[in-house]
């Protein structure tokens, strides 16, 4: 996703995202346990970009919205920030995860049990925010996701190790686990907009394409990035025996002198560098960066076919631009 365009619209909507920003450390902090607030603070101001929350706003936007429709907007963003945030405490427990954004992570510093009752905290208080947008649609929409979520992380563990997975359920997991989240930012700030329904399609078309995107690129950065860039080591997926899209084209594209040695790199219980460079070798022989990037094509004209129904404006085009900005990792 291009960091340019994000700043941009950051930039545009910055007295917004400081009123989300003091809202959502407000809301974060305990009167009674100390604990609660560092982990709280610390996850929160962990240098993430906001994707989600910004969507959420940038959508509201793009319907000429009043200061009422505004404020809850950013309640919306801030309830969608917390659900996301809340599951990436609970992604590095069960990841075993030591670095994130290139900081240690909260269970890697307080423990396992802090990380995950302050994410339960977290889910909590996006919930109370969602009830401040009035909106029954909305809190339907994001009850349903947060579930979905939930199913996602259990279904992703079912499938740790399993080399049979298909790409067609491989864009099931990611969807649910990932893109719903984009899709619910978008779709439900329409909602608060007012917008009708076939905007409302079209902007929760827009989230869902832009999500798949956004993982998809975040699996191939997971093998193809130095760690600087990725703030972890690479190949952590590797290592945690998820089967991702560089996974699962090698598997197709390798012939079968080639697939017997991937496969049997892929079931060592015990993997090492040696074998993460081996894996890494085969990725350059059959170019499956490449090939990983060329399908992002059908996931990026599926995002923006139906936005001639939104009107023309300054947010537009940045829509238009954050999603097209993926036609450049081709």
């Amino acid at each position: 996703m291009d960091k340019l365009i994000i700043q941009q619209l950051i930039n545009k909507l910055e007295s917004e995202f400081n009123q989300l920003d003091d809202f959502l450390l407000k809301c974060s902090k305990s009167e009674k346990t100390n604990l609660l607030n560092q982990i709280a603070y610390h996850i929160i101001s962990s240098g993430g970009k906001r994707i989600r929350p910004l969507l959420t706003i940038a959508t509201c936007k793009l319907f000429d919205p009043s200061e009422k429709t505004l404020n809850a907007c950013i309640n919306l963003a801030s309830s969608i920030e917390f659900i996301h945030t809340a599951t990436l405490l609970h992604d590095d427990v069960v990841d075993s995860s030591n670095t994130r954004r290139n900081n240690p992570t909260a269970n890697y510093i307080w423990g396992n049990k802090s990380s995950i009752l302050v994410g339960d905290f977290l889910f909590s208080q996006s919930f109370k925010q969602m009830i401040k947008t009035e909106n029954f649609k909305v809190l339907e929409i994001l009850a349903n996701i947060s579930a979905k979520i939930a199913e996602a992380e259990v279904w992703q563990l079912e499938l740790i190790g399993n080399l049979n997975i298909t790409f067609d359920e491989y864009i099931s997991l990611i969807t649910a686990k990932t893109a719903n989240l984009f899709s619910a930012a978008c779709l439900c700030s329409s909602i608060l907009s007012n917008a009708n329904d076939e905007q409302q399609n079209a902007l929760n078309n827009f989230g869902l394409n832009l999500g798949i995107l956004f993982q998809i690129d975040d699996d191939i950065r997971d093998y193809f990035c130095k760690s600087e860039e990725l703030g972890k080591a690479p190949g952590s997926d590797f290592f945690e025996n998820k089967i991702t899209l560089p996974i699962i084209l090698i598997l197709s594209f390798a012939d079968t002198k080639d697939l017997k040695d991937i496969r049997n790199i892929l079931t060592q219980d015990n993997k090492t560098n040696q074998h993460f460079t081996q894996l890494m070798e085969f990725f350059d022989k059959y170019q499956i960066k490449h090939q990983c990037y060329k399908i992002l094509g059908n996931f990026i004209q599926k995002g923006i076919e139906d936005f001639d129904c939104i009107q023309e404006s300054k947010f537009k085009n940045y829509f238009i631009s954050l999603i097209n900005s993926y036609e450049n990792l081709k």
